[in-house]
């Protein structure tokens, strides 16, 4: 799912470049936000031509470790043990559609994002079973780096505040891949949630600031 995410990210890159001469205008966005594998930061190039645009930048995971009763095993579970591993890739697009005279503008986005990091999880063991029920004891994996894959799609906004400086709000949803997941989840048993499964629905919130920078 990598291979064919980038490639379709760089396509749509290409087209845009060659299209985009000299009336491409350019934009350094920072946003928050809430991603599946966790809380993180974006710090992303923005390049505009007319209705299209295409986003260049990192994202910076934000390490929290999660205690609920959810039987998650990847979501919200993402834990960097090194600068290196809280650095990610972000690419996107954008299709806007300009409201006449209006300084809002929304628009349609695709974003690709790639992390590699290891895990904090509480997962939930099978200890046995009591009047016919089956008991859970919670402990706690710590898994190997791996690396996410997820693809995004959805809607948001942009605002002109002042002058130059733009407030950007956006939500979609989408399919995360894991590559090289480690394999101890897959000879634990069935009473892991993870069930064998190396890929998972995602969702996506995020806001930030941009500031434009014009010809």
């Amino acid at each position: 799912m990598m291979k064919h995410s980038i490639t379709i990210f760089f396509l749509l890159a290409l087209i845009w470049s060659i299209q985009a001469q000299n009336k491409l205008t350019h934009e350094l966005a920072g946003y928050f936000e809430f991603a599946h594998i966790g809380q993180g930061f974006a710090l992303s190039y923005k390049g505009n031509l007319k209705r299209h645009a295409v986003i260049l930048g990192i994202r910076y995971h934000q390490n929290t470790i999660v205690k609920d009763d959810q039987r998650h095993v990847f979501k919200n579970r993402f834990y960097a043990r090194n600068f290196r591993e809280r650095l990610g890739l972000n690419l996107g697009y954008h299709f806007s559609f300009p409201l006449k005279h209006s300084d809002i503008h929304p628009f349609l986005f695709y974003n690709l994002q790639i992390a590699h990091m290891g895990t904090k999880s509480q997962v939930y063991w099978a200890y046995g079973t009591l009047n016919g029920q089956r008991v859970y004891v919670k402990g706690s994996m710590d898994l190997l780096p791996m690396t996410s894959i997820d693809n995004i799609i959805g809607l948001g906004f942009s605002a002109r505040l002042y002058k130059q400086v733009h407030l950007y709000i956006q939500a979609g949803g989408g399919i995360v891949d894991f590559a090289h997941v480690d394999p101890r989840l897959f000879v634990a048993g069935p009473d892991l949630p993870l069930l064998g499964s190396t890929w998972e629905l995602s969702s996506r919130f995020s806001f930030g600031l941009s500031y434009a920078f014009f010809k």
